[in-house]
């Protein structure tokens, strides 16, 4: 920073018309350098250096310097350049407003977790926060230093969560006789804050920004303990798949300490085998537990819900997994699959799959079979000794019946 202080004039005498540098600081005032002397304690800062410049023989200007090297917080203030007369009156003056924008010398983060340990964290050290999804925990950012006034910022992630904490601001006055530096604290605070399971691995950010200048961050990695989190795949098969499974993710922290399956009561274990099915798990490269139930070989009496239980030693979490039957294709299907697929359900009774499966059914020919297949099939169903009349009624309202989902398809088209 270099202050001008000019003078225009025909005849200036520097013996009977001196010149010092003032600055003026919280009402404190200190002569910095008379001509070019420097006075102390500035002289022993060696920063601040005055010079003169005699005129020009074609113009009149006598030209007088301040030059302040490597700015600090301190040297915000006042600073005047006064011509002193006969009488030591002041004849002419010139003040600069000098405010001096810094960045903050200490961020620090404060935590104190359900275990009542109480950590510190600043720029530059190795250190992670432990926490517990849904639990509150108390956090504090502590800023010191930085002018102008400044505004602190908390950042989950990229989540902004800010509004969640209080704000405190103090300041004090620190350093010697027009050395002095205005110095402001700002806290902020919260005893409520609450991470997710998402958050895992997130940077807990404080960040504080001063006009004018870049942002200052500090930050810690946020450890989050959780529940498993279950997640399944689709499940879809037809009958007489072999060896086919359903497959879910888990990811937990700490590691899950017990996995099964549910299967109408029956519980299957990691590689537990019985007649029907049998499990597998094992560890991805990602972290995440991945564990398949198979059935070896499917029918019928398999559609229907599984559910998958991992617990770890912050509790336990569990999810339902429906296996849903997959019917002929529209395209693909031959009037045979259609004709035993059509019978299974008759026989089982399973009069909304009846309805699903006649959705597929695309070919004029397997559109034959199948009506036939309800009407004739009928007769089948009904006890030996039932009346003649009674199959005839049977049988018609199969065929109503199919006649109406015909509509109901046209209709859909």
């Amino acid at each position: 920073m270099t202050l001008e202080c000019q003078v225009y004039t025909e005849s200036f005498n520097l013996f009977f018309n001196p010149v010092v540098w003032h600055k003026t600081q919280h009402h404190e005032e200190c002569p910095i350098s008379m001509m070019v002397k420097t006075m102390e304690p500035f002289a022993s800062d060696q920063r601040f250096k005055p010079s003169f410049a005699p005129p020009s023989p074609t113009m009149l200007k006598y030209l007088f310097e301040l030059s302040v090297n490597n700015l600090t917080a301190e040297d915000s203030g006042n600073y005047s350049c006064q011509i002193y007369g006969s009488f030591n009156m002041v004849e002419a003056s010139v003040t600069y407003y000098v405010s001096v924008r810094v960045h903050p010398r200490q961020m620090i983060i404060t935590s104190k977790n359900s275990m009542h340990h109480m950590r510190q964290h600043t720029s530059g050290k190795d250190d992670e926060l432990v926490v517990t999804e849904k639990k509150n925990v108390t956090i504090g950012c502590t800023v010191i230093g930085g002018f102008p006034l400044f505004d602190v910022e908390i950042f989950i992630g990229h989540k902004n969560v800010t509004n969640r904490f209080s704000i405190a601001r103090t300041s004090h006055n620190r350093g010697s006789k027009c050395m002095r530096a205005a110095e402001q604290v700002v806290e902020r605070w919260s005893h409520t804050v609450s991470v997710l399971a998402e958050d895992d691995g997130s940077l807990l950010k404080c960040i504080v920004t001063v006009p004018g200048l870049s942002p200052n961050v500090t930050s810690i990695p946020l450890v989050v303990r959780f529940l498993p989190v279950i997640d399944c795949l689709p499940a879809r098969a037809s009958v007489g798949d072999t060896q086919f499974n359903l497959t879910c993710r888990i990811k937990a922290r700490p590691e899950v300490i017990s996995l099964y399956w549910t299967i109408k009561g029956l519980n299957v274990s990691d590689r537990q085998l019985n007649n029907e099915y049998y499990t597998s798990v094992r560890d991805s490269p990602d972290g995440i537990l991945e564990t398949k139930l198979y059935i070896r070989n499917v029918t019928s009496e398999n559609f229907h819900t599984y559910t998958i239980f991992a617990e770890n030693v912050i509790g336990s979490n569990h999810k339902d997994v429906v296996l849903q039957r997959k019917f002929p294709s529209r395209t693909s299907s031959t009037t045979r699959e259609i004709f035993l697929v059509g019978m299974e359900l008759l026989q089982n009774g399973s009069s909304g799959e009846i309805s699903v499966l006649s959705r597929t059914i695309n070919s004029q020919e397997s559109r034959s079979v199948f009506e036939t297949l309800l009407f004739n099939s009928a007769f089948t169903l009904l006890p030996f000794h039932t009346s003649i009349v009674s199959s005839l009624v049977f049988a018609f309202v199969f065929k109503l019946l199919y006649l109406t989902e015909a509509i109901f398809r046209f209709c859909n088209y």
